[in-house]
């Protein structure tokens, strides 16, 4: 992987990360709670994927699209290499 390619994958998978709101636990929870709430009202459109794409459902696909770049060698890279403040 290319030092291009690497900051970019970095690069979308903190801009796409709830981070902020995963900090705390109770706000965590609530979070996921309406994210939860949000898949089961919207399953159909999310069984869709991706023909249909509804804003509710954005975390879930931001979820899938990292999972499917994530390989051994990025994640090995982002648990040895790099740390918190040098991708922030």
């Amino acid at each position: 992987m290319t030092e291009r390619a690497f900051r970019a994958d970095v690069a979308h998978f903190v801009a796409t990360s709830p981070h902020q709101r995963l900090m705390k636990p109770a706000s965590a929870i609530a979070y996921l709670q309406r994210q939860l709430e949000a898949g089961e009202e919207c399953a159909d459109a999310l069984r869709a994927y991706p023909v249909i794409q509804i804003e509710p459902l954005e975390l879930f696909y931001a979820c899938l699209f990292n999972l499917s770049v994530l390989d051994d060698g990025l994640f090995e890279s982002l648990l040895g290499e790099t740390s918190w403040r040098g991708v922030v």
